[in-house]
């Protein structure tokens, strides 16, 4: 494998998160997501991450482990 090989996301993965994040009152949802302890995106409740670096995406995000895996990491 060629080492400057860098994994893209299909770009309609990337457009439908963008649109997300770009909502209007985005940043009063990620608030209130985080209060409430559940996704920006899924509305599911956050439980548990795999690491600490999906954690720190969550804190900035709002972004649950099953988001992120698909949207990011996929």
């Amino acid at each position: 494998m060629d080492p400057t090989y860098e994994k893209e996301m299909p770009t309609n993965r990337i457009e439908e998160l963008i649109d997300v994040l770009e909502k209007r009152h985005a940043r009063t949802r990620a608030w209130i997501a985080k209060a409430q302890h559940r996704c920006i995106i899924c509305q599911r409740p956050v439980t548990a991450f795999r690491s600490s670096r999906a954690e720190l995406e969550y804190s900035l995000s709002s972004i649950c482990q099953s988001c992120q895996d698909y949207y990011i990491y996929d």
